[in-house]
């Protein structure tokens, strides 16, 4: 076992474990296979991070295949440009969204197949039903300021979060 793979007792381990968390709560499931019958999902961490490291903002992690996904704190007001979800059979990237009201979300299909984005309301309440093509982008923008969640036909375990929130 590498040393930044180590946790250990005390203080050190508890460390580890809230870093492994805030790993995974930031989108940190950097990658998934599936085969015909069973899913794997593989959590990718590279070295211990420090809480200094933890709470900047726009960093990206590096899945093994080499794709880059950005990372941003659910505090950071995301633009336009940045508010994209990049999303395939095994991958996405972005699950928590932060943008002001207006602010159009973007939903990039990287895969070779068409998919539906499903846009909910906290409450579960429908919102809209978007239908993203094999590479395509549909944007779409929420005018009032609350929470939303989004699922993914090419992911259907993964609920992914936009938060709407008022200047």
């Amino acid at each position: 076992m590498s040393s930044s793979a180590h946790v250990g007792t005390g203080s050190r381990r508890k460390a580890g474990v809230l870093a492994v968390l805030v790993i995974v709560s930031m989108g940190g499931l950097a990658a998934c296979s599936s085969s015909s019958d069973t899913t794997t999902h593989s959590l990718v961490i590279g070295t211990a991070m420090t809480p200094a490291e933890m709470g900047r903002s726009g960093s990206s992690t590096v899945a093994p295949d080499g794709v880059t996904c950005p990372q941003y704190m659910p505090t950071d007001i995301l633009s336009a440009e940045q508010a994209v979800v990049e999303f395939d059979r095994g991958r996405v990237c972005l699950a928590y969204v932060t943008v002001r009201p207006g602010t159009p979300v973007s939903w990039h299909n990287t895969d070779d197949i068409e998919h539906r984005v499903t846009l909910q309301t906290e409450s579960g309440g429908e919102v809209a039903q978007l239908v993203v093509p094999a590479g395509g982008t549909v944007q779409k923008s929420l005018p009032d300021a609350g929470i939303y969640r989004f699922k993914l036909s090419s992911t259907p375990s993964f609920t992914g979060t936009v938060e709407v929130k008022a200047p």
